[in-house]
């Protein structure tokens, strides 16, 4: 008898992506539409082959989005392919692309090329929310300003490098100078905003809290080792703050000086209670390494900007706040572009893992080597990244900094022909520099959390810049805050005020609403600044009003929250929200109100009101 040997190998066993429709069931059962997904072989075995597999949630919800794919697929002898099938749900809502993972296990007769895909649910509800628009999405309201000389511990004279909303109080938590170690007092919003640019006709912000330097407090240094780090040796900057939970979080970075900025892996801090003065070692922690384990990418991509993650797309982020840094000095320890990565804001310890976005340096946004002899506008050695915010009524997220628009080089001012940033570092030709927006779809933070895109690999939709109204030659900004009830992000320009303090200026995030349920206060200031007068009807006045429209038969003014009540997992569609709006929306019989609202929105069309 001769027996044969088989020494060919088994087959490579392959699932790859796809992409299937939601389903268009009106009630929504789970079921609702059927699809399938293929497995493949490489080659034709003779003997049968087995695979288990299984199903687990990306964005997607077992039970609501789709039916848990589970079991065994046997290809027979002789085929070359099978399929798994699984039910998706239908709905009605209009949502974001959601998406869920099925993973092979335990091949028999065969081994494995891709043992894993994802699967994504379209959504065939309406049209997609859309993606940022500066000219609909940004819309600018007005400013205000802060105190000049002392206030508690230091001044606001070169600060405003962090901001964070504090709801509780409708106030601003600020950083003072980036080179006075870790100093922050706490400010009123007020509620006079001017739109015009006139500095010395702007609201100065009453302290609320005085500055306190809350250094001594912090018991580790950036390297992670257990002993207070040495500010200046460190170079430690201060570059985010968030007020989360009942207490502030904030983000530390090494600047150009910082002892060893790859070894950063402490970047944030933690209180407990907002009381300034009353931080001590029991309620005060930091510096925390936010990085859960086995991340590798270190303090100098996460010790910046922050900002919570709105409910309906915390299961798309995987967290409910997001951090990140970027452009910082020794660009090659940072990120050469925007970073985001998610993290618990209230417990920061081990909370972050991988990237949302990030660019190491091998993977830049944009960079050229040595003098450019085009504009590098996406990201150069001159590029800074301040501030973010998920845009309402869309699908994007937005950074917001600066950036250099002409050639960009290397060395003092004097070489650039660059008045506005003399020292040494990069520059670009003749001080040309302009504040500066990356718009990001969300959908494409998603394809980075499944596998199918590096962290790198995706790309802005937009990247745009705008202007303020009050001169300031370098164009930096300091930090941005988020006010998620209004939709308003403050945002700070360094030096551009009296004494070399920021000026906090105001913008509308999303459309600017005009219907539904509105309270705002109107603030007349074309008079004392010698602008032309509003638009007037006969029989209304509103140089120094409050216009209000209450509910009908509650009787009481009613805010963005109660008008749109918050769903735990769906986001509304513009024609959901302006359904409500009408269905809801007061109807005014007495004519001088509706002459006055007239006025009201013909005013602030032409620049005149500002709007709070």
């Amino acid at each position: 008898v001769i027996t044969i040997a088989d020494n060919d190998l088994p087959p490579l066993v392959s699932i790859a992506n796809i992409t299937v429709a939601e389903g268009s069931a009106a009630d929504g059962s789970v079921g609702a539409a059927t699809s399938t997904i293929a497995v493949s072989l490489s080659s034709v075995s003779g003997l049968p082959v087995s695979v288990n597999f299984h199903s687990d949630e990306v964005t997607a919800l077992a039970g609501s989005d789709f039916v848990f794919a589970n079991g065994t697929l046997t290809i027979p002898a002789g085929q070359t392919s099978g399929s798994i099938s699984f039910g998706v749900a239908g709905d009605s809502v209009n949502e974001p692309n959601e998406a869920f993972k099925i993973s092979l296990v335990r091949p028999v007769n065969a081994r494995f090329n891709q043992s894993s895909a994802i699967v994504t649910i379209i959504d065939d509800d309406g049209t997609q929310l859309p993606l940022f628009n500066t000219a609909r999405d940004f819309t600018y309201v007005g400013a205000f300003r802060v105190p000049a000389g002392p206030v508690g511990s230091d001044t606001f004279e070169f600060g405003g490098n962090a901001l964070a909303f504090n709801p509780a109080n409708h106030s601003l938590f600020m950083a003072s100078n980036v080179d006075h170690g870790l100093n922050i007092a706490e400010v009123q919003i007020p509620t006079t905003l001017i739109a015009t640019g006139v500095v010395s006709s702007m609201s100065v912000a009453t302290v609320l809290q005085p500055f306190a330097d809350l250094s001594s407090l912090l018991t580790t240094n950036a390297g992670g080792v257990a002993q207070p780090p040495n500010l200046n040796y460190e170079n430690l900057n201060i570059g985010g703050l968030l007020v989360a939970g009942n207490g502030l979080t904030g983000a530390m970075f090494m600047g150009y000086n910082g002892a060893e900025p790859q070894a950063s892996t402490h970047s944030h801090f933690r209180t407990s209670g907002l009381d300034l003065a009353s931080f001590s070692a029991s309620n005060f922690t930091g510096l925390i390494d936010v990085r859960a384990s086995g991340d590798t990418a270190g303090g100098r991509v996460r010790g910046g900007y922050m900002t919570e993650v709105p409910e309906e797309w915390r299961a798309w982020i995987g967290a409910d706040y997001v951090t990140g840094a970027a452009g910082q000095n020794r660009i090659q320890y940072s990120s050469a572009g925007p970073a985001l990565f998610g993290f618990d804001a209230t417990n920061p310890a081990g909370s972050s893992g991988k990237p949302l976005v990030n660019y190491p340096f091998g993977h830049a946004l944009q960079w050229v080597d040595g003098r450019t002899t085009v504009p590098q506008l996406l990201f150069n050695g001159t590029t800074q990244v301040n501030g973010v915010a998920f845009v309402p009524g869309t699908r994007s997220v937005i950074l917001v900094g600066s950036n250099g628009l002409s050639s960009i080089g290397y060395g003092v001012g004097s070489q650039f022909n660059d008045r506005a940033r003399p020292y040494q570092g990069f520059h670009s030709q003749n001080g040309n520099y302009q504040y500066q927006i990356w718009a990001y779809n969300l959908e494409d933070f998603m394809s980075v959390r499944n596998g199918t895109l590096a962290a790198w690999e995706i790309k802005p939709t937009s990247v745009e810049n705008f202007s303020l109204p009050t001169p300031e030659s370098s164009k930096y900004l300091g930090g941005t805050a988020f006010d998620a009830s209004t939709g308003r992000l403050y945002v700070s320009q360094k030096t551009a005020g009296p004494g070399g303090t920021p000026i906090i200026h105001v913008y509308q995030l999303g459309a600017v609403p005009t219907s539904g349920v509105l309270s705002y206060r109107v603030t007349r200031v074309s008079a004392a600044l010698g602008a032309a007068p509003a638009p007037q009807t006969t029989g209304s006045s509103m140089s120094e009003e409050s216009v209000t429209l209450q509910n009908a038969t509650q009787g009481k003014p009613q805010t963005s929250q109660q008008a749109f009540p918050k769903q735990p997992k769906f986001r509304k569609s513009p024609a959901a929200i302006s359904e409500y709006c009408n269905s809801t929306r007061d109807t005014p019989t007495d004519s001088q109100t509706l002459r006055s609202l007239d006025n009201l929105f013909d005013a602030l069309g032409a620049g005149q009101l500002a709007l709070l």
